[in-house]
């Protein structure tokens, strides 16, 4: 159960600083830069980057179902998702990646959505959730929100005591 990361490929806004109607250049440009990515299957990560931030700050986890990156992505649901997240800023570029799971042969999986996919669509919903507080995803993120864990979950950045130290250097944090 392996996976590629690839990305992250701009998202080209139009004047009003949203996501075009047409797409068809943006797929062109993934397609180019990994041969049949478009028509793959796994999660996927909408993040912006603004000209205050370094790196880019991820506001949406999603995931292929029985759909091709290319017929998932840009649903009207995930653009409203990907619409809000824009109108945080002033100026922000948008960016996707691509998650795909790979075959045993090292080709873009075509089968539909499995425990891997799910997987790493809830480990990366956690993961976007300590980046950015107000990603957009509701699924799978009543735990990541409410769980505190002292040291390692929604406990600030305070002191946690000797346990919780010597737990966190333990896991190489």
């Amino acid at each position: 159960m392996h996976f590629k990361i690839g990305g992250p490929f701009e998202i080209s806004l139009d004047d009003n600083c949203c996501i075009p109607d047409s797409l068809s250049e943006f797929w062109k440009r993934v397609d180019r830069r990994y041969d049949g990515l478009s028509q793959a299957k796994g999660c996927y990560v909408f993040a912006v980057k603004t000209s205050g931030r370094g790196g880019y700050y991820p506001w949406y986890v999603g995931k292929t179902n029985n759909q091709t990156f290319y017929n998932e992505c840009f649903k009207p649901h995930q653009r409203v998702h990907y619409g809000k997240a824009l109108n945080q800023y002033d100026k922000a570029r948008a960016f996707l990646y691509l998650i795909p799971q790979m075959t045993k042969t090292g080709y873009f999986s075509k089968a539909s959505s499995g425990q891997a996919i799910d997987f790493v669509e809830t480990y990366l919903i956690g993961l976007g959730l300590r980046a950015n507080r107000q990603l957009r995803n509701k699924k799978d993120t009543k735990l990541y929100r409410e769980v505190i864990l002292p040291g390692f979950l929604n406990s600030g950045r305070g002191k946690h005591g000797l346990a919780a130290n010597e737990l966190k250097k333990t896991f190489y944090l």
